[in-house]
């Protein structure tokens, strides 16, 4: 019987090798490409997405239990973070483009609740409402309980906790109106 001991750095220097890093790399994106599309198509079966809905980037995740509806002709950006817990709603309406890394969450932990006593969970919760073509720009944070008009833009790395108005352009830590979109 032979025994072959292998060590980390034979593994590393078969990655980095010039020959085998582009191939190896093709391989480990059309992994990722697979897992991903059956994650989406999961989150197809179990919310209500239009099936025009398109997701452009990698790991997005949909969690929660609460109901969640997108509708048609719109996309998203990866590394996005829906969380819609039970008894709220989180609705996007048509023609909505969401960038990358962008969180969207129906519940939030209330920064009063004592930590040290488990029994105490208190929690904000609400549905969030999103109308027809919004623009939610990268790494925006739209927080619990918010709507955002018909043709609004939430601009890049935006926290938005208050409604938005149809058709303004919003943006800022926490977001405020910059100006009103001609339409």
């Amino acid at each position: 019987m032979i025994t072959v001991s292998l060590d980390i750095n034979f593994f590393r220097n078969v990655v980095e090798h010039p020959i085998l890093r582009k191939p190896l790399s093709y391989i480990a994106r059309a992994l990722d490409w697979a897992r991903n599309r059956e994650r989406y198509a999961t989150y197809r079966s179990t919310y209500d997405i239009a099936d025009s809905f398109e997701f452009l980037g990698e790991f997005t995740k949909f969690s929660g239990n609460g109901e969640i509806k997108i509708g048609s002709d719109g996309h998203i950006g990866g590394f996005c973070r829906f969380t819609c817990v039970s008894g709220t709603k989180l609705h996007i309406g048509q023609a909505c483009a969401i960038g990358k890394n962008v969180r969207i969450y129906t519940s939030e932990a209330l920064p009063e609740r004592n930590r040290l006593d488990n029994s105490d969970n208190r929690s904000s919760e609400g549905d969030v409402i999103i109308g027809d073509g919004v623009w939610i720009g990268n790494n925006a944070y739209i927080s619990e309980g918010v709507e955002i008009g018909n043709g609004s833009v939430i601009g890049a790395n935006a926290v938005v906790t208050d409604d938005v108005e149809p058709n303004i352009l919003v943006g800022g830590i926490p977001a405020t109106p910059i100006r009103e979109i001609e339409k």
